[in-house]
C-alpha cells in the first residue's frame, strides 16, 4: 500500500449541513496530518454535498463517495471502508468535533502498545460548543459483553 495514508476516517453524512463544516474543520486541522477522509454522502437533499465538495476541492486528502440510494448506517460506513487505504480506521459523524490532537494521541497509543484497538473518554458538547458532559469509557475486559468504545477510537485495518 505505497503512498497510503496511515489513517482512514470515514464520515457518513445525510442532510448534515448544520454542523458539517465545523466537523470538517476539526478534521482537516488535526495536528496529525497523515490521514485520508472519506465522506460518504448518503443522498443528502440539503447543502451537505456542496459543503463536502468545497472541502474536497481544497484538500487532496478528502474523497467523496456518492451513494445512489439512501443506505443509512452501517451500510454507508461499509461503502467508505471498502475504499479506505489506511493502516488504521476510525469514523465520525457530521455533528462531531474532533479535538485537534485526537489522531496524534490515538496513533501514538495504538503504536506504543501494538494494540488492535484503542479508545478513550470523550466530551459531549452543546450547540454553543461548551462541554455538556464527559463520557468515561469502560475497560477493555467489558468489550466481550457490551460496546464500551464510544465516539473516540482507532483500530487496525485487519480487525
Amino acid at each position: 500500500m505505497a503512498d497510503s495514508p496511515l489513517v482512514s476516517i470515514v464520515l457518513p453524512v445525510w442532510n448534515g449541513e448544520r454542523f458539517l463544516a465545523d466537523a470538517l474543520e476539526s478534521i482537516v486541522n488535526q495536528t496529525f496530518r497523515d490521514f485520508e477522509l472519506i465522506i460518504v454522502n448518503d443522498c443528502s437533499t440539503d447543502s451537505s454535498p456542496c459543503i463536502a465538495r468545497r472541502y474536497a476541492d481544497a484538500d487532496s486528502r478528502i474523497r467523496i463517495i456518492e451513494n445512489k440510494t439512501n443506505l443509512r448506517l452501517p451500510a454507508s460506513l461499509n461503502e467508505g471502508f471498502r475504499q479506505a487505504r489506511g493502516r488504521y480506521y476510525s469514523w465520525t459523524s457530521d455533528d462531531n468535533l474532533l479535538h485537534p490532537t485526537f489522531l496524534d494521541a490515538l496513533v501514538s497509543e495504538i503504536e506504543a502498545h501494538s494494540a488492535d484497538l484503542i479508545y478513550s473518554d470523550f466530551n459531549s458538547i452543546d450547540e454553543s460548543g461548551a462541554v455538556a458532559s464527559v463520557s468515561y469509557v469502560a475497560d477493555a475486559e467489558f468489550l466481550v459483553a457490551q460496546n464500551v468504545v464510544g465516539a473516540s477510537f482507532l483500530y487496525r485495518r485487519e480487525i
